[in-house]
């Protein structure tokens, strides 16, 4: 399975989420990012940095990958998005992170119809608001699969433990109880895409 991370916002949280889905999932990890995290964090055999001069390589079909893509979609982004086989666009609910996050969307549905959105970094009333005020009215006609995962401190505690949240939660009993429910957010998500 292939699966694109996508905001042409940075700042939304895509390299945690594409981190966690990883580290869950055993997927393989390509970005292009200048800068990331996760070049430190994953084994080198599983992560692949794409420079900005740099095609993105020809993947084997079976191969589980995750793209965690940033900045503008040019040539050489399209083609990891329309190899997608599901698209995330994550979105943290501010009036200037909306409106770009509504025109990545829009540009990654010319590539590729696939899409979930993420509602991330949720605090309370976010995740209604952006359904109900932001993806319904620009996406009247589109059914997109929305999550939400809380605004929460499990993703510094992954980067530090280079551990998935579930992995996390396993062997700190303190932890079990602070990040029950991200972890069960992001068990809806995990299951969504393993019964895609």
């Amino acid at each position: 399975m292939k699966i694109t991370i996508f905001n042409l916002k940075g700042g939304q949280g895509k390299s945690s989420i594409a981190l966690n889905l990883a580290l869950s999932l055993n997927f393989d990890v390509i970005s292009n990012d200048k800068i990331t995290k996760l070049e430190k964090i994953l084994p080198e055999d599983n992560f692949m940095k794409i420079e900005k001069d740099q095609d993105f390589p020809n993947i084997v079909e079976n191969l589980d990958i995750i793209y965690d893509l940033g900045g503008w979609i040019d040539e050489r982004v399209t083609k990891p998005i329309k190899e997608s086989d599901l698209v995330i666009v994550p979105m943290i609910n501010t009036e200037m992170n909306n409106e770009v996050s509504v025109n990545s969307v829009n540009q990654v549905k010319q590539y590729n119809e696939n899409i979930m959105l993420i509602v991330n970094k949720s605090k309370k009333g976010d995740f209604e608001f952006m359904r109900d005020r932001i993806i319904k009215t620009y996406f009247p006609n589109d059914d997109f699969p929305i999550f939400e995962i809380m605004d929460t401190t499990a993703f510094e505690q992954m980067l530090r433990r280079k551990m998935a949240i579930k992995d996390i939660v396993d062997v700190d009993p303190l932890l079990k109880y602070n990040y029950r429910k991200v972890n069960g957010q992001f068990n809806e998500i995990i299951n969504f895409i393993n019964n895609f």
